[in-house]
């Protein structure tokens, strides 16, 4: 499966290569959604983290290949997200940014699925810095490596 933006930024776009060569699948999202990273724990299993018209106030976007089409998931926060990584179809953590309105600030962050559902929590960064998280991997379920930038440079998140 790869994932991206359609012409103009205009519509998530999503492929799957069945062997031998790539065929379009309709990706979900409204006009000015695209899709910024995927992950597969199983050939019939993915998902797609996305973002929405530069905009962290909108809500996160996680989107679910699951039986042959896409549905979108429920997840908890606002902002953008990154990437995303699957150790199984029971563990998948995506990154990215938020925006806390209270203080002007963009803390990184990382959005944990278990199964059933999101959970969130925000990656603490000095007042009003832009946390960025850029990407991830987990391996497996107790362990995940995620990048960013803080205001001395670039940081490691580990769990």
């Amino acid at each position: 499966m790869a994932v991206g933006a359609g012409e103009n930024l205009s519509r998530p776009i999503a492929e799957i290569w069945n062997g031998s060569s790539w065929r379009r699948v309709t990706a979900p999202g409204p006009k000015g959604y695209w899709l910024n990273g995927v992950s597969c724990p199983r050939k019939t299993s993915c998902m797609a983290a996305g973002k929405q018209e530069n905009d962290l106030r909108k809500p996160l976007l996680i989107d679910r290949w699951h039986g042959g089409r896409w549905s979108r998931v429920r997840v908890p926060g606002r902002g953008d997200l990154t990437d995303v990584s699957c150790s199984s179809v029971d563990h998948c953590v995506a990154d990215g940014e938020s925006f806390v309105s209270g203080d002007g600030s963009y803390p990184g962050l990382i959005t944990t699925w278990d199964g059933m559902a999101w959970s969130t929590e925000l990656i603490a960064v000095e007042n009003g810095y832009d946390g960025a998280m850029g990407g991830i991997s987990c391996p497996s379920a107790s362990f995940c490596l995620a990048l960013g930038g803080g205001p001395s440079g670039p940081y490691v998140w580990r769990r």
